[in-house]
């Protein structure tokens, strides 16, 4: 074969081979977005002290998510706090209010709580999850399990992270969003880009 239709040839497959992995790749899908009548477009109530905390099936998983969202909120120019240690929270309640008054004490204006949960798997993905409950901030919760097999496993599995700000000063519910995205080498992978998604959202929304 002459040698410049083999290039040719190398170049077009190498071209649908790239554009097939970018069909299968899901990036992430944005769903419903609420924010509190008052709050405004230009509150910027994430700009300054936010205490961060994730929520997610598994000690491992929640703490790369708080890395990640601590990172994209310092990369907008806010300060985001982690969670004191021994902040004693209950797994059978909801997070954010428990930890408005560690937030208060550091002065944070706000609370941002991220909870990731898994997607249901399609042809069966080899997704598992173990049963018992989930981590909470920093009460450590229940050992769920969270696998997934790499580079194979015959379906799509992914994450859902649904974002909420409390207002620290009235303890009140300002904004929330849900972000989804689809199938990704790891479950990090898959936080780090719903991290980004809802920094945007929040952005977008004038939180930030």
């Amino acid at each position: 074969m002459n040698p410049s239709r083999t290039r040719a040839l190398s170049v077009a497959v190498l071209a649908s081979a790239g554009a097939l992995l970018g069909a299968c790749a899901t990036g992430p899908r944005q769903g419903a977005t609420w924010a509190e009548a008052s709050l405004g477009p230009g509150s910027r109530l994430l700009a300054g002290r936010v205490l961060v905390a994730c929520e997610a099936p598994d000690f491992a998983l929640q703490r790369a998510c708080e890395d990640q969202v601590a990172a994209e909120l310092r990369a907008r120019g806010a300060e985001p706090l982690r969670v004191p240690e021994g902040t004693a929270v209950q797994g059978d309640r909801a997070l954010d209010p428990q930890l408005v008054p560690a937030a208060a004490a550091a002065s944070a204006r706000a609370v941002f709580v991220v909870s990731l949960q898994p997607t249901a798997p399609e042809g069966g993905s080899g997704l598992s999850i173990g049963l018992g409950g989930f981590s909470v901030g920093r009460g450590g919760g229940a050992g769920v399990g969270l696998s997934a097999p790499l580079g194979g496993g015959g379906g799509s599995w992914g994450l859902a992270a649904n974002a909420r700000v409390t207002d620290v000063a009235p303890n009140r519910l300002a904004w929330t969003t849900t972000v989804s995205t689809g199938a990704a080498p790891t479950p990090q992978a898959q936080s780090a880009a719903l991290a980004r998604a809802v920094i945007e959202a929040a952005r977008a929304g004038g939180l930030l």
